[in-house]
Order: structure tokens, then sequence, then C-alpha cells
């Protein structure tokens, strides 16, 4: 490399020389064309030759240079590498001779301890005990590490399926989440229609009535009212119905206020009014009045300007007993609607006759120790006497219902605000057995879905266990109805008396001959059987999709533990497979050991074996191979 870049350096030289004397030589032309002396001048071409020639020298003069001077670094490199080559030797012979100074020592060693018999065989025993631990230490090495490649073979064999086993249950999870996602959003999609179909069916059970009655109910009663209706249609066994009729008492009976809007009378005569309070409990009932509820009814000219409760209901006429009576029919059936249940439980329809049957039997004990009016009543209206009977038995004293006994206006809107207010109260209270009385089984145990239990709450609802069965067995699930309060006109002269409420069922007449069964008010409710059919078909899809889900939940579940198992089994076999390795190792690492010790333990062994041989000799013999061991390791 460097002889190329001399070269090119002598080149350039050259270049430039020659640029120099071309232009000289220009310049002597100019010149020499200028001068008219004649003038001897030397040839700018031979200055210029003889530049060119001593720089072709000097190149030259350079180029021997570097050729001597790769000469020297060659040679001094090769003297180099040849003493490299003589200390490795000198080295190497360095090593041999130090070998054998230690042989020599041993040897010298091995001379001396000749001269010891009992010491060189003491030795030799130790040797060997040494040899025979060492050689037992080896063996259980070699034993160890065979165990532990067994160990790693099958650690190794382990990681292989559990890793499939929980690829596999990974993948069954998120095919079952899917399922459970897919199964959630049709079970949701369907729970939305049936909300909608259940609010157009409220929408349409929603009882026209002139005077306006509105009800309300949580939700806590009406899923409880609901699920006891269902049961009972689903042949629900005995322990299910009462829990289900005792979640029916709880809702009922729960003292918490929910705002709902209901009726009350405040005051006394001109500062009587009807109100609308915002604090009902689980059911309510608001009535509104309306223009012709507000107006003054006839009496109040023959009579002073406010009147007792009692003087209000006790002079009514036939006409305004009638309005009254449709008055209660309409709050019943609305309170039905407002619960879900009119499909299951029938509305009630008013009539005459159900009417007149509430007169006669508006007496205490008719069950039971005047039980000939009840039988008397059933063979003329051409009703069964048995089960009229049971119904009597529910109630055996009727209704303990009675007005607020303030001074009033005379109008109607205060006779149904007393109704409503007094029928707010009995939903709500009449759950109960007077005085906190229960009624139980042989056990001692509660009993809720009872007729005695509830009765007057169950009865305005239809759910008392003699109605609603009947109902259960009948495609015509409405009741005729009629009732009477001892405080009415044609009431006034009976004696031990009560409120009496009369259901008939349509299976509890016998002989249609015998009982009109013409209503009295046309029936303002809607035909809600189609979008009825809607909602149970709805309602029945809906459950198949929740079992469906429910399905596919339990299954996600196993599949999420399996997972969990898997990982586990996953991980424990990394575990094992990693501590087989370092095992492995470490066996390994004591083999190589105990491999180097028993070398050590024979090397010893036979040192002294040779030693305790040589003790044997005859001591001259011993001597003289010291000595020569002494001398041969001087000379080394």
């Amino acid at each position: 490399m460097k002889k190329k870049k001399l070269l090119f350096g002598a080149t350039a030289v050259a270049t430039t020389i020659a640029t120099e004397v071309t232009a000289q030589a220009d310049s002597v032309n100019d010149n020499a064309t200028a001068n008219v002396a004649q003038v001897s001048v030397q040839s700018p071409t031979k200055t210029a030759e003889n530049k060119v020639a001593t720089a072709d020298k000097a190149v030259a003069d350079a180029q021997t240079s570097v050729d001597q001077a790769q000469t020297n670094f060659d040679t001094a490199q090769k003297n180099l590498a040849d003493a490299n080559t003589n200390k490795t030797t000198a080295d190497s012979q360095v090593e041999a001779k130090k070998s054998e100074v230690s042989t020599a020592k041993d040897a010298v060693d091995t001379a001396q301890k000749a001269l010891d018999t009992k010491g060189s065989k003491a030795e030799l025993d130790q040797a060997q005990t040494d040899f025979d631990s060492a050689k037992s230490a080896q063996a259980n090495a070699q034993k160890d590490l065979t165990e532990k490649q067994t160990a790693k073979e099958n650690a190794d064999k382990a990681v292989v399926p559990a890793k499939e086993d929980l690829a596999t249950a990974k993948d069954t999870q998120s095919l079952l989440q899917e399922a459970v996602d897919h199964a959630k959003s049709k079970q949701q999609a369907q729970a939305n229609v049936v909300t909608d179909l259940q609010n157009k069916l409220n929408q349409a059970n929603q009882t026209a009535t002139k005077t306006n009655v509105q009800i309300h109910v949580t939700n806590e009663l009406k899923q409880a009212v609901q699920k006891y209706v269902n049961d009972v249609y689903a042949n629900a066994d005995k322990t299910t119905l009462n829990n289900d009729a005792k979640a029916i008492q709880d809702a009922l009976t729960n003292p918490k206020k929910y705002g709902f809007p209901h009726t009350d009378i405040t005051g006394s005569g001109s500062n009587s009014k009807i109100e609308t309070k915002n604090n009902g409990g689980p059911l309510s009932i608001n009535y509104i009045p309306s223009s012709e509820d507000e107006e003054l009814m006839e009496q109040h000219n023959n009579h002073p300007l406010y009147a007792s409760s009692k003087q209000l209901v006790g002079n009514l006429t036939n006409k305004q007993l009638l309005e009254l009576e449709q008055f209660t029919a309409d709050i019943i059936n609305a309170m039905r609607d407002a619960l879900g249940i009119s499909d299951k439980v029938g509305h009630v329809i008013v009539n005459q006759d159900a009417i007149n049957i509430a007169n006669q039997l508006g007496k205490n004990e008719v069950a039971t120790t005047n039980a000939n009016i009840t039988k008397d009543v059933a063979n003329k209206y051409g009703l069964d006497y048995s089960k009229l009977r049971n119904e009597l038995l529910i109630d055996r004293y009727g209704f303990f219902f009675n007005f607020v006994a303030q001074s009033l206006p005379w109008k109607m809107s205060y006779v149904k605000g007393m109704l409503a207010y007094n029928l707010n109260e009995y939903i709500s209270l009449g759950i109960l057995l007077p005085n906190g009385q229960t009624v139980t089984d042989r056990n001692g145990n509660p009993l809720y879905d009872h007729d005695l239990v509830g009765l007057e709450s169950k009865s305005l609802l239809g759910i008392t266990p003699n109605l609603i069965k009947q109902a259960k067995n009948n495609t015509n699930k409405d009741q005729y109805f009629g009732w009477s309060h001892p405080d009415f006109p044609n009431r006034k002269n009976d004696i031990n008396v009560s409120t009496r409420f009369i259901f008939i069922p349509q299976s509890m007449i016998t002989d249609k001959s015998k009982f009109d069964q013409t209503p009295l008010f046309q029936n303002t409710t809607n035909d809600t059987t189609a979008l009825r059919s809607e909602f149970d078909q709805a309602t029945s899809r809906l459950q198949s999709l929740t079992n469906t889900l429910t399905q596919a939940q339990v299954k996600l579940d196993t599949a999420n533990a399996q997972v969990k198992t898997a990982q586990t089994a996953y991980d424990q076999a990394l575990k094992q497979q990693t501590n087989a390795d370092q095992a492995l190792a470490t066996a390994k690492t004591a083999l190589q050991t105990a491999d180097q010790n028993l070398a050590t333990a024979q090397t010893k062994l036979d040192s002294a074996k040779q030693a305790y041989a040589d003790s044997l000799k005859d001591t001259a013999t011993k001597q003289e191979a010291l000595k020569q061991a002494q001398t041969t390791l001087a000379q080394k």
C-alpha cells in the first residue's frame, strides 16, 4: 500500500513539473518575441527534462527505502514468531520438568514410607477405607443421576399433555362464553318484549270508571301475588304455596311508605274535605270525585246540612246503593288489573241476586250456628250449598267494616270516599288475624296459605284458596258480586248483622233457572284475550330462554373451573420440569465430583499398596531405594 501511494505521488510531481515547464516555455516564447536583441538562452525544454529526471531518481530512491523497510519488518516478524515458538517449547519443557520433580518427590516419599512397615500398613488401611467410601459414594451418585434423568424425562412428558389440556379447556371456555353472551342477548331482548306486552296488557285491563279510581301497587306485592297465583295453577306443593302466601303477607304489611296517592277524608262539617295524600302503602286506592259525585244529594232537603256517616249511608236510594255497588266492583277489578292477575282470577260482575244473597247472609255464624239460613239461600238461588258454605266459613262474621262517624255534607263523593278509604285500610291490614292470632298446622308451624288468613284482602283480590281453585278449573273466571252493609236502608231492622261481600263463581251455580245471571251494569273492561295469549306465549318463551341462559351459564362456570384446574396443572408441570432440570444438573455435578474423588482415592490406594509392599523388603534394599530416589530428585 505504501508503494502505491509513493508512485502515485511521483506521478503527481511529474505532472506538476510538466505543467510548470509548459508555463515557462510559453513565457520564454513571449519574451523571445518581444526582445529584439539576439540573446543566447538555454532551451526551456532541456531544463524541464532535467527536472523530470531528477524527480524520477528521487522516486526510485524512495522506493528502494520502502523495500528495505519492508524487508526489515518481515525479518522482525519472523524473529518474533520464532521466539514465541521457542517460549512455548520452553514452557512445555518447564512443565515436564516440574512433573518430573513432583514424581521424584513422590518416589522419595514412597521410599521413606517403605522404611516404616507399620505406618505403611496403617496408611494402606486408611487408603482402602477412603477408596471404599469413594466407590460407594460414586455408585450412589450414579444411581441418583439415573433417577434424576428418569424424573426429568417424566417431567418433560407431563408438560405436553398439560399444555394441550389447558388449550382445550380455554377453547371450550371461549365457545361457552360466546354461547352465554348469545343466550343473554336473546333473553334480554325477549324480556323487553314481555315488559312491553305487560304494559299493553295493564293499559288494556284498566277499568273505565266514571268516578276515576287510581290503583298503585309495589312491584314486591305484584310479584308476590303473581307468583302465588302461577304456582296454584302449576299445582305447586303446600310448602311452596305457604311460602308464597307469606310473601304476600310480608309485602302487604310492610310499614314503609311509598309515596303513593290515596284517598283520605279530613275535617268535619263545613271544614270536611276529600284529600289525596301521598304516603300510601304497598297498595293504595285513590278516588277522584266526578262533578256528579260533588253535587248535593236530594236527601239534603229533608235533613240537616251535615250528617253522620251512618245517616248518609242509611238514607241512600236504591239507585245510589247500586251506584255504590258498582263503584266497589270497579275498585276490586282495578286492583286485580293492577296486580296483573285478572286473566287468572277474573273480574267481579255486579248482579242483583248476588246483592240479595249478601243482604240475606249479612249475619254472624251463617255457616255454623245459622247454617240453616245458608241452606235456604242455596236452595232458593240454585247454588251448591257446600261451596257456598265453604266461602262463608272463610268469613264467619263478615267484614268488620265501619264508615267514619263524622259530620259530612250530603254528597256521594263522601260516601265513595269513605268506601275507598276503608277498602284501602282493609287491603293493607286485613291480611292479619284479629289480636295477632295465627293459624298453625298440627306441628305448630304457621300457615299462610289458609282461607282464614288474610280473608278480607284475599277475597277482594280473588286469591283465597277457595276462589282461586274454582277460577283455575273454569274457563269463565269471573264471579257475580254483591255486598251489603248493616247501615244500608234495607238492613235497618236486621239483628246480629255484619258487612257481607259475596263472590259467586260459575262453578257454584247448579241451577241457572234459579239464579239470574244478568249483570246490572255493562262490563267496562276491554277484551284482552288475544293480548293475554300473546303475553303468555312471550312469557313462556322468556322462561325457555332464561332456562337456556341458566344452563349455558352453568356450563360456562364448569368450563371456567376446568380452565383454572388445567392452568394449575400446567403451571405445576412447568415447575416440576424446572425442578427436574435443576436436580439433574446437581446430580451430574455430584457424579463428576464422586468420579474425581474415586480416582484420587484409587491413586492413593495404589501408592499405599506399593509403599506397603516396599516396606516388606529388607532394610538395605529400602535404604538404597531411598538414596536413589533422593538422588533422582536432586537431579530433577
